[in-house]
């Protein structure tokens, strides 16, 4: 069958067909699939997208067809610069306070409320004339956050479109670094177990970090370290308009000698350098009380 044919016996079903994920391999295999998704405009795009955003959440993420799903997702919504109707917010949002609330290389940072909810809110800085090389960015990786759930990852809300902001879980104990520094005798070796099962996380589900270092580890209203960041410094990256220094420098302290010297960041073993130097940072003082039963389980 052709890419037309297999997507309108994929509309016709029900999204917890068992027929489905047979539809979805002939989609993906089909011969004229590629050429053929890739000129799909309007709604028959918005169609599509919305489509495989239902159906991954019915399908387990360990199944083969979840991570080819997810895949075709963010490559159709990264070349077109959309996102799925599902991730626009509803509802109120509003800034609090007059002025951000922190930020770097490539926003800013604002305490938000969302339907009576304290969020975060982080507003994309950029130039008109990278605005949609921005975007497209911004919506690739923002297929890839709303998919990831685990205690030590901040949890993705949202997006608002105009204008462009990520919305996502307020973290009321601020940075790891600013934490430790208020409660001295808080259990360092248990917020860095914390990142680690965070990033072990990251790994698993096919994603890394990219820039893995003390201001990108929150803390939540529970002491616990969560993982913030990921993957959306390849936001901004090589948009030379764009705080040229803070992209390019890659976060020099805490990048692993091939990043400086490649400025490739998106492997698992950079993230592991990273993670080593988040633990210099911290200066843990002794291993004598590392929990070593949660060790076991990285």
């Amino acid at each position: 069958m052709s890419t037309s044919q297999v997507l309108q016996r994929l509309y016709s079903l029900d999204i917890y067909s068992p027929d489905v994920p047979r539809c979805l391999y002939c989609l993906f295999r089909s011969d004229d699939e590629e050429q053929y998704l890739t000129t799909l405009r309007g709604s028959e795009l918005t169609r599509l997208v919305d489509f495989l955003d239902e159906i991954l959440d019915v399908i387990p993420n360990t199944d083969d067809i979840f991570r080819r799903c997810l895949h075709k997702l963010r490559t159709l919504c990264g070349h077109n610069a959309i996102l799925p109707s599902s991730y626009t917010i509803s509802g109120s949002l509003s800034r609090v306070g007059d002025d951000p609330v922190g930020g770097g290389g490539f926003s800013d940072v604002w305490k938000g409320i969302h339907n009576g909810r304290k969020v975060c809110i982080k507003d994309p800085r950029f130039h008109v004339q990278n605005r949609e090389a921005v975007k497209k960015s911004f919506c690739k990786e923002a297929i890839t956050w709303k998919r990831l759930e685990h205690p030590n990852v901040v949890s993705f809300i949202g997006v608002t479109q105009n204008p462009l902001q990520i919305v996502s879980e307020w973290m009321p104990n601020g940075t790891v670094r600013e934490y430790v520094n208020e409660n001295p005798g808080a259990n360092r070796v248990g917020l860095l177990l914390d990142v680690a099962e965070g990033l072990n996380y990251l790994h698993a589900s096919h994603t890394t970090h990219g820039d893995l270092k003390g201001p990108n580890i929150l803390v939540d209203c529970t002491g616990r370290a969560c993982l913030a960041d990921f993957g959306l410094a390849s936001v901004v990256r090589g948009l030379t308009s764009v705080l040229v220094t803070e992209v390019q420098g890659y976060s020099g302290r805490w990048a692993a000698p091939e990043v400086l010297g490649s400025g490739d960041r998106n492997t698992r073993e950079a993230d592991v350098f990273s993670f080593g130097m988040v633990v210099v940072e911290e200066r843990v003082p002794s291993a004598s009380s590392v929990p070593w039963s949660r060790c076991r389980r990285l």
